[in-house]
């Protein structure tokens, strides 16, 4: 058995909520919320604007000095391996750094983006007045959360997918077709964690929650 946690970076944290996939038998423990398409094609889905297209290339995260990029690398580095101790309580844990993805394909599958992440069909984010297509199967990715399921499978057990995405959004104040996320997934060998010292008692979802909370609090400062 192994626990997930997923916490996402905008501008503030609110509840952290707690969710049990009983299928897969995996809890996933969420903190509230803190890309390239050039080829001509003829699907009737495809909706990407020039205006979009112009963008795919800009990457601002990946720009050295670029105030998003300095924000990335302060992120980066808060969840290097030396630093560890700002990241978490627990100790004598199998995995004990993340990796990081930064050069993830800004195309994705509707299957990865959604079907992977249990979005009901009829599912408002589907549509294509919310969602760029480049065909029936395939988007600019609308959360970094994407990869995940990919990852994990792929044998990844901590890693930060950093990127930028794509939602068909009306552009005011606060709103914009492009904006950035940062991703993060840890996965805890249950064994592992009963036995911590930090693990004062055997509520797994607890421990973890408390050094969820502790890395946060730790990152923000």
């Amino acid at each position: 058995m192994h626990i997930k946690h997923v916490f996402k970076f905008k501008t503030k944290f609110n509840n952290i909520k707690i969710l049990h996939n009983s299928k897969s038998n995996l809890f996933f423990i969420n903190t509230t919320s803190f890309s390239f398409c050039t080829t001509p094609n003829n699907s009737s889905m495809r909706n990407i604007t020039p205006n979009i297209e112009d963008k795919l290339n800009k990457k601002l995260y990946l720009k050295e000095n670029h105030p998003i990029h300095i924000i990335k690398s302060k992120i980066t580095s808060f969840f290097s391996e030396t630093n560890r101790k700002k990241w978490s309580k627990l100790e004598n844990l199998t995995e004990n750094k993340f990796d990081i993805h930064e050069s993830l394909p800004q195309i994705v599958s509707t299957k990865d983006c959604f079907d992977n992440l249990l979005v009901d069909k009829d599912n408002e984010t589907r549509s294509p007045k919310n969602t760029y297509y480049v065909d029936d199967n395939s988007i600019l990715r609308t959360h970094m959360t994407t990869f995940d399921i990919p990852l994990i499978r792929s044998g990844n057990n901590s890693f930060i997918c950093i990127g930028d995405v794509f939602r068909r959004d009306a552009i005011d104040n606060t709103h914009y077709p492009i904006f950035h996320q940062v991703d993060a997934v840890r996965l805890f060998n249950v064994e592992e964690l009963t036995k911590n010292p930090y693990s004062y008692n055997n509520n797994v979802v607890q421990i973890i929650q408390q050094d969820l909370q502790y890395c946060l609090e730790n990152l923000i400062k």
